[in-house]
Order: C-alpha cells, then structure tokens, then sequence
C-alpha cells in the first residue's frame, strides 16, 4: 500500500470524489479504507430503502401495487409493520449509519421502497419523537409538497410532512421546500421546521401553480439571522422590502420574476441623488433574475441601493425587450449598481426564444437607425472582469467606446455585446479596432463583437500579438477573404476557437456565413477547445 493512503485525510479526500458504488468496493478493500467508504456510500440517500434494509426482514408486511398510468415500471413496495417496533431494530442503523447522512430526499418515482404511515409513526414514538434522530448530521433536504408525493395514494402524501421531523434536526443547513394551498399538516411541518433549525444557510422553495402568496407569507414570518442564499421563482414587492433587512443574505436568484410595478424611466442625466438609499441588502453579492419581461427585471433593480456590495448581476429577460427599455435597464445598473465592488455583468433579452427555436428571429424590414443601446454609463464600474450585454438592438460599439474600455475595465476577461440575432446594421468598428482592444486589455479571453473584416489584408501582425483570446464571437460581422481572415486570427490569436456565428438559418445561408464557415474549415491545425462561459449556446461554422 503506498504510504499517502496511510494518512486519513487523504483517503476521505479519495473517496469524496468516487462513485456511490466505488465507494462501496474501496471500503470493503480494507479497515482503514472503511469509514470514509461508508460516508461517501451513505452521504446522499433517497427515500427509505437503505433504511429498510437495515431492519429485520420479519418486521414487515411488504404489499406490491402496480401504478395507474405508470407503463412498464417496477411496482412498488409498501411496508408496513407486522408486529410492535422494537429501540433494538434500528440500533445497527442509529449506531453506525444514521450519522453519515448528509442529504435525504423523497422522490415520487415508482419502483422504490416506501413506508406506511404506521411505520414511520412508530419510528416516531420509539425514538421519543427526537428531531432527525435518523440523521442526526442532516446538512440538505429535499422535501416535496403533497401533491408530488403521492405515487402510493392521496391519504399517505397529506399525512407524511409531519413524519419528516425523523430526518431533519438542528443541523439543517439547505432545505429545498414545496409549498402548497390547502395542506394544513404540511404548511405546519414547515413552519416547525423553520423555527426550530438554527443554522439554516441556504433556501429554495419549489412552486406549483399561483403559489406566490404562500411563498411571501412565509419569507415574511421569520426573521432568517443566517440565511446566505435563496431560490425561487417570484416574490412580490413587499417580499424583496423584508429581504433587504436580511443581515447575511448574499445570494437572490429568481426564476420567474413577476408582480413588480412599472420601473422608474432613467436616462444618462438621472441625478443619483433621487436613487434609493439606506442600508439594505447590506451583505449581497450575487443578484440573479429571470423574467418574461425585461422591465420586472429593472423594477427589482431599482430596489437596490448603491451602497450594496453586489459582485454579480446576471439578468434575462424571456421575450425581446424594446430599444427603450434595454436603455432603461442599463442606465438602472448604472445608478443602483456599487461601482467598488461589481466584477461580472449579464443582461440579454429574448435568450428563450432564441435558444429554444434552433434558428435566429429574423431581423425586420423596418429599423430604426437611433434604436442601438449605450453602454457608456457601465464604464464606471472599474473592477468589472466580465461584461455581458446582449440584446435584439445593436449595442452602440464605436471607436470611442473601444478606446476608453481597456482604462475603464483594466482587468477584463470577458467582453460579449455581439448581437444575438441577424443584423445589417453597418459595423461601427473593424480589424484595427479589434486589435486596439487586445492590445489594452491584456486579461481578455473571450470576445464577441461585430467587425468590419473586410479591410483585413491577411499581412497584419500587432505588435502586441500574439494575444491570449481563446473564443471569438463575430455575429453578422462582414467578410470578403476567408483565407485573409484566417491569416489575420492565425497571426494575433494562436489558441482561439473556431470563431462561432449566431445559429444560422434553416436552408443556404447568407455569402457571410459561407464565408466565416470556410475560414473555419481552411485551418490545417485543429482550432482550440471553445471553453469560454457564453451567456447563450451556439454551434461553431
């Protein structure tokens, strides 16, 4: 045995990163490698069959039932008791395994061991009703509301929530919760939990439906001293108001933002003075928002006051958002934003249509040539590493703007305002501009912008170059010379990817697209690995 799996720590570290059945195989090897095996092995547990397995077999009355509308599924077994239950049929699983359990979920899916309610109500009763006396060291649980539990019957998911109190205990750290309308015993369950657990870091509640109500009365009845992060889908105004009083809340992320008044209509000339002040969200750092509209998102935008230390904005809006409004929400980042402390930006519109369509929305007959947005009044973010702002309109990119980015964003890695959609709008910018912007920022990695490359003569070596870029975004940039344009990125950027365009259209695409494709198919050498963290996915020429 080599000496360094002598040392503990290196052999829980080992198994940490195997597989539940690796695991299993490295624990049976030896001794020493047992208790770290077995904690890997117990660490996340769903439903009840590891539990079951550790009791007497001649405890139980197992009933097979076969699920309407369940086809080709192995029927599941139902246990409950044949006789009292005994402290003495679960000590080996109290003794040598409850302890282990970092993670228990209950998932409605066929084929599992379940339960009856008279078990776990006698697990209840001999175990003096001790909170998560079967898991004592429980840091995350999953627990779904009634309406998704009830694979084995409507009587047994109404009255389950109560026995949930087997599992979690004091040390509960990460609940992911459903709540639901009409289910008293498991809105109480809840609420008991919430009460009774001190360390809770992390929240996530699950909705079903028009819950959001239920969701802002229980954000709004406790104080949450501890809580770091929270997921879900919407909260109302006056929700987001008590979760700015959150001490330690670092993390909002919502899913399906709704409900929020019209925003506030900024311009560049809004005095920060009016902005909202005070000491709210006193310790965010990640705000995370999606939304049907765009203007959901700058109304919860408005509730943030400068002074908030947030690190990172990400934002994404499911339909195209209007030229006004993309406006609208720039220059809100720009007044409630904390320019000392913002490091990473996102704002896009329209990512699920366009995801979802496989093919771009066409561009229209009729544009409005002023209808581009500015992102000038970001350049006070300083410490901003990644900025993403993606809309159906152009982003207004000039040759100003590309000067003044490497001083205002010194320590950039990610740069993407390539257009999501076809656009004919004349480039502002060309080659010699792009190599302006690698040669100041010297961090940039990842790039999407459109360029004019038409005037590249294939020759051009910076005297910066070569460049580290590693991905390379160029929308409907304009091109006449594959070859020349392979040249050109050969010479300045050895290790890029094959540059992408957005996701062409279904039939012969457009003499630039052929174009962009060739330079990627007249490389010799292979084009490096696209690893780049792009705000949307998109399929190389």
């Amino acid at each position: 045995m080599h000496r360094c799996l002598r040392i503990p720590e290196v052999v829980r570290e080992i198994c940490g990163l195997l597989q539940r059945r690796e695991a299993l195989s490295m624990a049976l090897t030896c001794r020493q490698f047992l208790e770290p095996g077995l904690d890997k092995v117990w660490a996340e547990v769903t439903a009840f069959n590891a539990l079951i397995a550790c009791m007497p077999e001649g405890l139980w009355k197992v009933e097979e039932k076969a699920l309407e509308g369940w086809i080709n599924f192995e029927p599941t077994r139902i246990y409950s008791l044949s006789r009292a239950l005994r402290s003495s049929d679960i000590e080996r699983y109290l003794k040598f395994y409850a302890h282990r359990i970092r993670m228990f979920r209950v998932i409605s899916c066929s084929g599992l061991k379940w339960m009856a309610l008279d078990a776990l109500q006698a697990l209840q009763v001999t175990t003096n009703w001790e909170l998560g006396v079967l898991s004592p060291r429980l840091e995350k649980l999953v627990w779904e509301g009634p309406s998704s539990m009830d694979v084995i019957g409507e009587e047994w998911a109404n009255h389950f929530s109560p026995c949930m109190s087997l599992f979690w205990g004091p040390d509960l750290r990460s609940p992911c919760l459903s709540l639901e309308e009409g289910r008293p015993p498991h809105a109480t369950s809840i609420n008991q939990a919430t009460i009774l657990t001190t360390k809770l870091k992390r929240l996530d509640i699950m909705m079903h439906g028009g819950e959001q109500h239920l969701v802002d009365e229980y954000l709004s009845s406790f104080p949450w001293p501890d809580l770091q992060y929270i997921r879900t889908d919407t909260i109302s105004p006056s929700t987001i108001h008590h979760l700015g009083n959150i001490p330690s809340l670092a993390t909002i992320e919502l899913l399906d933002l709704k409900g929020n008044p019209p925003p506030l209509q900024y311009s560049a000339t809004t005095c920060s003075a009016a902005i909202i002040s005070g000491a709210r969200f006193s310790n965010l750092k990640k705000l995370e928002l999606k939304s049907l509209d765009l203007l959901q998102i700058t109304a919860f935008i408005q509730q943030i006051p400068p002074t908030s230390p947030v690190e990172v904005l990400a934002f994404s809006s499911i339909k195209f958002a209007p030229p006004s409004e993309a406006q609208n929400a720039v220059e809100s980042i720009g007044l409630h934003a904390n320019p000392g402390t913002l490091r990473s930006l996102l704002l896009r519109d329209g990512y699920d249509e366009f995801e979802d369509s496989g093919q771009p929305i066409k561009e229209p007959i009729e544009l409005d040539p002023d209808a581009s947005t500015d992102i000038t009044s970001l350049l006070a973010f300083k410490h901003l590493t990644s900025v993403q702002v993606l809309f159906k309109e152009t982003i207004l990119v000039t040759p100003e703007l590309i000067a003044r980015i490497p001083m205002a964003w010194p320590s950039l890695t990610m740069l993407e305002l390539c257009p999501q959609v076809p656009s004919t709008r004349t480039a502002l910018i060309d080659h010699t501009h792009l190599l302006d912007l690698l040669r100041g920022c010297k961090s940039l990695l990842y790039l999407g912008l459109r360029f004019d490359a038409t005037k590249i003569k294939g020759s051009e070596q910076d005297r910066g170059a070569p460049f580290p870029l590693r991905g390379l975004r160029v929308g409907d940039s304009p091109i006449l010379s594959p070859w020349r344009v392979l040249d050109f990125l050969e010479r300045n950027m050895p290790s890029l990817a094959a540059p992408a365009r957005y996701i062409a259209e279904r039939g012969v695409g457009s003499l630039y697209e052929q174009r962009w494709k060739k330079v990627v198919e007249s490389r010799v050498e292979d084009w490096g690995d696209d690893d780049a963290p792009w705000s949307y996915s998109l399929r190389s020429e």
